[in-house]
């Protein structure tokens, strides 16, 4: 840090961006994938051999009760959604922040070409309205995550059973929001998107550790 004459910390002359640390992001990404894994673990305690008995066509599915822990259910049930959305949430602002610093750096043109490789030309995800020609890269999956309105992962049954316990998140994530007044709506492949983000942290430490290494190396 450099010498002030008060010895003011606001006055370091030295660069100081967000602490963004690629293990944490790491450790959002093990998180969203077990929140998304472990919903069908819990559809999967539904025994749904007696379905037929469990639904009456002409009315609403009832309520499955086979199910020996009624309270752990509804405590996930009730909080996995939301789990998902904060852990989202906060990847996607680290790793756009990651981006931008990386993108400021000496090999942002190293990035441009590494990430125009893992985007491919389909991205990890399906855009239902928006701009055309738009691409759900890792930027743009962030960016709808950080600016959605409606927040939805999509569901799919097993077997033919409606009764809530046979549901089951199938890794898709649809978000619907607005840019100025046009709305938007996209979906998110959640598993590739999460995949992309561990590519990319270990392209950056990898980038570092050279950076850090060369460094060591060069006479002082």
């Amino acid at each position: 840090m450099t010498a002030t004459p008060r010895g003011n910390p606001y006055w370091d002359e030295h660069y100081r961006p967000h602490s963004v640390d690629p293990d944490e992001i790491r450790s959002l990404c093990l998180r969203a994938f077990q929140i998304v894994l472990s919903s069908q673990g819990v559809a999967s305690l539904y025994d749904h051999s007696d379905d037929s008995d469990l639904e009456d066509p002409k009315g609403e599915p009832e309520e499955a009760d086979e199910i020996e822990i009624p309270l752990l259910f509804e405590l996930y049930r009730g909080n996995s959604e939301r789990l998902l959305s904060e852990t989202l949430l906060k990847l996607a602002i680290f790793v756009r922040t990651l981006e931008d610093q990386v993108q400021a750096t000496d090999a942002s043109e190293r990035f441009k070409f590494f990430l125009a490789e893992l985007n491919g030309e389909d991205g990890f995800g399906t855009v239902f309205e928006g701009p055309e020609g738009l691409v759900m890269s890792l930027r743009e999956c962030c960016n709808k995550i950080i600016h959605a309105e409606d927040f939805r992962p999509v569901y799919e049954k097993d077997g033919a059973s409606d009764v809530p316990g046979g549901w089951a998140m199938d890794g898709q994530l649809e978000l619907e929001g607005k840019l100025g007044k046009k709305e938007w709506k996209v979906a998110i492949y959640l598993i590739e998107f999460l995949e992309a983000v561990l590519g990319f942290c270990n392209e950056v430490q990898d980038w570092a550790a050279r950076v850090a290494t060369e460094n060591d190396a060069a006479p002082s």
